[in-house]
């Protein structure tokens, strides 16, 4: 009976769980918005070589503007060549003298990951920042795969940043200090990864009130957040120092292949707590540069600052756990 009863109750725990964390966000959110960062306290990135991924668009086309804006040559990693050209022109008509960048990267298909990779190793010796910011987020009901036959989230949003890293590692200790910043998600505090089902093949369906819909982006997030700690820990003494933040909920096209229902949900969010673009990529800039943060590798950051919840989710033996499941699955 205690167990029936339990059971019941867990998806107004999951509900209220959810709400703490959005009124927690929108707090934060909206001091973010108001204060912005107090103290970048930058190093200079003139000179210095930057790949942004998903740059043709939202967080990333801001991030590479504002890197480009500092002097750095960014290399924009896009997908779709024919809007990564437009956002070059963009860049560049605000930056005349911009150094910039486009070779195509499909995070959905690892052999445009190994093939991105190989050009930019042989004409990139060094990389100093490696901003893995592409990212999507579909609310469809059935389960999506890439061409690898991975979950669609966990494809792209964490198994395609693992292999790219991985691959790119050489060269970021080459031009260390070099930085590595992945883009996470609140969300991953809600998340319900497990390492023996990572791509949801046995879950389930998912019901309204605990949100498990969700779960598949979620996850993701989470196994960006774990990825990064575990680099993180692999990297001491390197002079490769690695970090993953949320950048706040902002309007772009990583809620693209949502329904309509969600859409709804995301553009409510957005009113409420959105952050505009120019603030979301100074969270970024301020893991990417700022020698406050120089000396907490592996963390994860919001606004800014480190996210205590979200750090305490993160447990070692799941970040080696899924590491090494990761290097199965990418074939590393």
């Amino acid at each position: 009976m205690d167990q029936c009863i339990s059971m019941s109750l867990k998806p107004i725990w999951h509900l209220i769980q959810k709400i703490i964390i959005f009124l927690e966000a929108l707090i934060d959110s909206t001091s973010f918005k108001i204060f912005g960062i107090s103290e970048m306290e930058e190093d200079p990135v003139a000179g210095k070589i930057a790949i942004v991924t998903g740059s043709n668009c939202g967080i990333g086309k801001q991030v590479a503007r504002d890197l480009a804006e500092r002097g750095a040559t960014v290399i924009l990693a896009c997908r779709n060549l024919e809007a990564g050209k437009q956002a070059m022109n963009e860049i560049k008509q605000d930056i005349p003298d911009a150094k910039l960048d486009l070779v195509r990267l499909d995070l959905a298909e690892l052999a445009s990951v190994r093939k991105f990779a190989a050009e930019i190793k042989s004409r990139y010796p060094e990389i100093h920042l490696l901003i893995n910011n592409a990212g999507l987020c579909s609310y469809k009901k059935e389960i999506q795969k890439t061409a690898d036959g991975f979950e669609l989230h966990m494809g792209v949003n964490h198994l395609g940043h693992f292999l790219l890293t991985n691959l790119l590692l050489d060269n970021l200790k080459a031009g260390a200090p070099s930085r590595v910043v992945t883009l996470s998600s609140t969300t991953m505090t809600i998340s319900h990864l497990k390492l023996d089902d990572l791509m949801m093949e046995t879950f389930k369906n998912p019901t309204v009130f605990t949100g498990v819909s969700r779960l598949p982006y979620n996850n993701s997030k989470m196994a960006n957040a774990l990825f990064t700690k575990e680099l993180g820990r692999r990297l001491e003494g390197t002079g490769v120092t690695v970090y993953t933040l949320c950048p706040g909920i902002v309007n772009t096209e990583v809620f693209r292949d949502s329904g309509h229902f969600e859409n709804i949900i995301a553009k409510t969010c957005i009113a409420l707590t959105g952050i505009p673009l120019a603030k979301a990529s100074l969270s970024v800039l301020y893991c990417a540069l700022s020698r406050k943060c120089e000396h907490e590798s592996g963390k994860f950051y919001r606004f800014g600052q480190v996210y205590r919840r979200a750090n305490r989710l993160l447990k070692l033996k799941d970040a080696q756990e899924l590491w090494e499941k990761s290097l199965q699955l990418v074939g590393l």
